[in-house]
């Protein structure tokens, strides 16, 4: 497409089209957004503009550092402990992955509003609680 079948089709002369291409003139925006639907593209595109990806949420990113955690226990099950089978590791996994999706749902079920790492220490407080329960109801046995 020539410069001046793009200038006609946009109802601008073709010394504007030239100046827009050679980055010398400042088009309108809507110049740009017929320019912009004439290549089929999006305003974003045309500009060579990416977004910055939004912000993770508390949830989102614990939800990461969990998972990531489990890759490391599953690679160190399977280093230091070679007795395990694979359907014991493959147990141990989906045991592991409801309770992070469980811990998930419940904590963006009932809101968390501190930050990232004082919900990891909370986290961590509740783990702690939940063994000392467990040792101390075999304990009763």
């Amino acid at each position: 497409m020539t410069q001046e079948e793009i200038a006609e089709k946009l109802d601008v002369t073709q010394p504007t089209v030239s100046g827009i291409i050679k980055c010398k003139r400042d088009p309108k925006l809507s110049t740009l957004i017929g320019l912009a639907d004439l290549l089929g593209m999006s305003l974003d595109e045309l500009a060579g503009y990416t977004p910055k990806q939004p912000a993770k949420s508390v949830y989102q990113a614990r939800l990461e550092s969990e998972l990531l955690r489990l890759c490391e226990n599953v690679s160190a099950i399977a280093r230091y402990r070679p007795e395990d089978t694979a359907l014991d590791i493959s147990k141990y996994i989906s045991d592991e992955i409801h309770y992070i999706l469980y811990s998930n749902e419940q904590l963006e079920k009932h809101g968390w509003e501190g930050t990232y790492e004082e919900l990891v220490e909370h986290l961590q407080s509740m783990d702690e609680r939940l063994n000392e329960d467990l040792v101390s109801s075999d304990d009763e046995k």
